[in-house]
């Protein structure tokens, strides 16, 4: 059922007892959880599925079709996320970080992780594509601002992108000259085999319908393309340390968050045949910057700024560690499809 119609404070919701990949019922995975980010109005709640074999979570209740859009009034797609030393870090803390920072680039570098971050940053940048013969056309799915894009032009791709946010658009009109459309994929309504590749960056969580999002990729898709798709891993290091208070969690936008598993069903319903996942740490710095910032918020406990920067350096080697070691871990999970015949 329904809730009321709202009021112009509040979102209509819906339930969704059920989980939306293998239809069994979930467990309550955190409560009462606000808008930490752009404080829209509302409490939300996450659940687990019960099936040991498939785990997908997601809202219960959601928002509705009809409302969700107030979920984004004041949302902006794309946003950078957090880097470098903290504005006003306190003078104490500032002095700290300039004696340890330069035995943390010594760590890294002589480890090697550092060369593994820059590889990491570099594959994220180019979607994951970097490999791959350019010169074909290429689709971004939620391509916000347009950087991407503008990236994947200068290397040769035809590219146009899609997003339901039309401040950004603007923005990837006016600043990179980009071909970009408003609306969906449902909406839009490509011809069969237009794309060489498709992107999907940080969307399929947004979605109600995830495997619905994958099928229309692969409709437009040309044989042998690839999809790309990069969304929060729900097993990732940073959910584990922070749990509710995890950044990427964002509800009321995010409708259902991933692990490996949950992702890979998604695809092989999708009717892909080939494809590979792994998990990947590129922006895992902001997750955990973002991350602090949502623990101190929500407890109204702040720490200082030393402390800080320590856990997010000790998180972030502690990540590439994890995923260099077993391939497990990274703050996002990748999925790499290829569609055939």
């Amino acid at each position: 059922m329904t809730s009321k119609t709202p009021e112009k404070d509040t979102i209509a919701s819906v339930p969704v007892p059920a989980c939306y990949l293998c239809g069994s019922g979930g467990a309550g995975l955190y409560e009462g959880m606000p808008d930490r980010l752009f404080g829209s109005p509302g409490k939300w709640n996450l659940k687990r599925c019960h099936n040991p074999g498939c785990g997908l979570v997601w809202l219960d209740p959601m928002p509705s079709k009809e409302d969700i859009g107030k979920a984004y009034r004041n949302y902006f797609t794309h946003q950078d996320s957090p880097s470098g030393t903290p504005r006003g870090m306190d003078r104490p803390s500032l002095l700290l970080v300039k004696v340890f920072k330069p035995l943390l680039k010594l760590f890294l570098h002589s480890t090697g992780l550092r060369r593994r971050e820059k590889e990491w940053r570099k594959r994220a940048e180019y979607a994951y594509l970097d490999d791959t013969v350019s010169g074909g056309r290429l689709l971004d799915v939620g391509c916000g601002k347009g950087d991407l894009l503008d990236r994947m032009r200068r290397r040769g791709w035809a590219v146009e992108g899609t997003d339901v946010d039309a401040t950004a658009l603007e923005y990837a009109r006016a600043k990179h000259g980009l071909t970009v459309r408003l609306g969906t994929l449902d909406d839009l309504r490509f011809p069969a085999g237009s794309f060489d590749a498709i992107t999907m960056n940080h969307v399929i969580e947004h979605v109600y319908e995830p495997v619905s999002l994958l099928w229309e990729c692969r409709r437009i898709l040309k044989s042998g393309g690839r999809l790309v798709v990069v969304t929060p891993n729900l097993d990732s290091l940073g959910h584990r340390r922070f749990g509710e208070n995890w950044f990427p969690l964002d509800p009321p936008r995010h409708l259902h968050l991933f692990t490996k598993s949950t992702l890979a069903e998604c695809a092989r319903r999708a009717e892909f045949q080939s494809f590979e996942l792994w998990s990947a740490p590129a922006y895992a710095k902001g997750v955990f910057e973002g991350s602090i910032e949502i623990e101190e918020n929500m407890s109204g406990k702040t720490r200082r700024d030393f402390p800080k920067w320590a856990e997010v350096s000790f998180l972030k080697v502690r990540e590439y560690s994890l995923v260099k070691a077993n391939g497990e871990g990274g703050e996002e999970v990748v999925l790499m499809a290829r569609k055939e015949g």
